[in-house]
């Protein structure tokens, strides 16, 4: 027998998911479970709701609690694998996974777009370029996501022409799509001033170029001048810095790894660089207990900038340290910089421990700072979709 709020928390569920509400979706699912314990397609939708916030131990508890062989679409089943093997750093488990959802359901751009992204993540760009080439002929699928990754692969391989030609296919489809346009933005800045800059070969015209490319976040262009720049000064140490930290955002982590082994430590005028750059290298390789150690590192030699605390906090939320994030990140409210990062990881912590009240109020303050924050602005209305409801309807 159900209780009363049964059907309209299982609507609500069902939105919820369709808005990306991870933390609303669970909660309802969650007690949707707690009625009838063998719905296995709640137990699926709980546990990737549960990646998205990124408790993935209580993740993996729920995933071997699915009934397998009941699943209506084995091929979510391995799809969802493949995720719980891709946020423990396991991307040759997770690749095999997303491989035999696309076997199963061919027809479907998901399970590719999941598949690409490990082959990214694991330098394998070629194999990523084949595999979403071929998914451009699937039919009744919308292919802004195809299209965005082909240009990520394209761009993480230096060819910035076929890049600006997928991202530009993106925007056609989704206009909104905000990482397409910020990718764009970044090889349209190359092919225009950047490749101009850099055959002229004048340094400080170069150094000039990269300096305007990492403040606006164009990652390649960056790189691209930034690398022309060490061609003419090879001791140039700042310049190897930026390359390694603009490589590591491409996804090129072997070459910053080798750019980072080429850099002179005792020449570097900030050492938190050095372990910060670090630390991000070990991100972009999954060890985090070690990505822990150089980020406290970073913030221990530099107490007057938030990025080490920021960053700090984000590994301890991957390993769910969630009170340690939150015990690092409320320390950094002291520190005279700018903390929208700061409340966004405080609101990350707390909605993953289902504090709600306090991940609404956190949210709210880093969209009174940064208005335009597109993750804080998801997540906050994540959270209020979970309190309206259990102010409408009860906890049931």
């Amino acid at each position: 027998m159900t209780l009363p709020g049964f059907q309209k928390a299982l609507e609500s569920a069902k939105a919820a998911n369709a808005c990306g509400y991870a933390a609303s979706a669970f909660e309802l699912y969650k007690r949707i479970l707690a009625q009838d314990p063998d719905k296995d397609a709640s137990k699926y939708y709980a546990t990737w709701n549960l990646l998205d916030i990124g408790r993935i131990s209580n993740a993996e508890a729920l995933f071997k609690a699915i009934n397998k062989e009941a699943a209506p679409k084995p091929w979510l089943i391995e799809n969802l694998a493949g995720r719980l093997h891709r946020v423990r750093g396991r991307f040759s488990e997770a690749e095999m996974h997303f491989r035999n959802a696309r076997k199963l359901d061919p027809d479907s751009t998901v399970p590719i777009i999941f598949l690409a992204d490990t082959l990214i993540q694991q330098e394998k760009f070629d194999e990523a370029l084949t595999v979403l080439t071929d998914a451009l002929n699937l039919r009744n699928e919308s292919l802004d996501e195809v299209y965005f990754m082909l240009g990520r692969s394209a761009r993480a391989v230096g060819d910035y022409r076929s890049a600006h030609e997928y991202l530009f296919k993106a925007l056609e489809i989704d206009p909104n799509y905000r990482e397409a346009k910020q990718l764009l933005d970044d090889v349209a800045f190359w092919l225009d001033a950047g490749s101009k800059a850099a055959d002229s070969e004048q340094l400080e015209t170069m150094v000039r170029l990269a300096k305007k490319a990492n403040a606006a976040e164009y990652e390649a262009s960056a790189f691209e001048l930034y690398k022309r720049v060490l061609a003419l000064d090879p001791q140039r140490d700042s310049a190897k810095y930026h390359v390694v930290l603009n490589l590591l955002d491409v996804g090129r982590i072997s070459d910053a790894e080798a750019y980072f082994g080429a850099m002179n430590g005792d020449r570097a005028p900030n050492p938190w660089f050095l372990e910060y750059a670090a630390g991000r290298l070990c991100v972009g390789r999954a060890r985090l207990d070690e990505a822990e150690l150089h980020f406290r590192n970073a913030r221990r030699l530099n107490s007057k900038s938030t990025t080490p605390p920021v960053f700090l906090a984000d590994a301890l939320i991957q390993q769910e340290k969630f009170d340690a994030a939150k015990t690092v990140l409320l320390e950094a409210l002291n520190i005279e910089d700018s903390l929208d990062a700061v409340y966004y990881y405080l609101g990350q912590a707390a909605r993953a421990t289902e504090d709600y009240q306090s991940a609404r109020e956190y949210f709210f303050k880093t969209l009174s700072i940064d208005p335009d924050y597109p993750e804080a602005k998801q997540n906050l209305e994540d959270v209020e979709f979970w309190l309206k409801f259990v102010e409408n309807i009860g906890r049931f």
